[in-house]
């Protein structure tokens, strides 16, 4: 497809006519924004908690009253949980679009709201065995190979996207 022809965004109900497109592994499909949210707190939610109930049980179980400091620290872990997952949601890159010489992205978060995607072209492309690395619109992309499905095509599309 011509870069004159590309829109500004691409409507979201429109991604299958810009294509190659690259989806991570972590792209989430269907969800809804409450539900991705959710799943992506659940994790390290978990982590964090854990410590906390086995001082507490611990306390607990020799007969001890559980610290007030124990207390506070499980509503903070629970109050911040959702700012980052959300934080981490909105800068995971998940779906790309390549159409030489323009390069669309979008995070798990925008995905999931349905936002358009914008369009921008890309810089400084390194790669190595772990991932690829590129500047896009006025920001520094990180992506982890193993994130994707065919990195190599991927990288490729994107070295291509750069020559243009």
């Amino acid at each position: 497809m011509p870069s004159e022809t590309l829109p500004a965004a691409i409507p979201p109900d429109e991604p299958s006519r810009y294509q190659p497109s690259f989806e991570s592994r972590k792209h989430p499909g269907t969800l809804s924004p409450a539900m991705l949210l959710t799943r992506e707190s659940a994790g390290p939610l978990a982590v964090l908690l854990l410590p906390l109930m086995v001082v507490g049980m611990t306390q607990s179980l020799q007969g001890g009253q559980i610290p007030a400091l124990l207390w506070i620290l499980v509503g903070l872990v629970t109050a911040l949980s959702p700012f980052v997952a959300l934080f981490r949601l909105q800068t995971r890159v998940v779906e790309l679009v390549v159409s030489p010489p323009l390069v669309g992205a979008r995070s798990a978060w925008q995905v999931a709201r349905g936002v358009p995607m914008p369009f921008s072209s890309i810089g400084n492309l390194r790669t190595d065995a772990q991932g690829l690395y590129f500047s896009w619109s006025q920001q520094a992309l990180e992506l982890d190979a193993y994130d994707w499905r065919d990195p190599l095509a991927l990288r490729d599309a994107l070295a291509e996207a750069q020559r243009a």
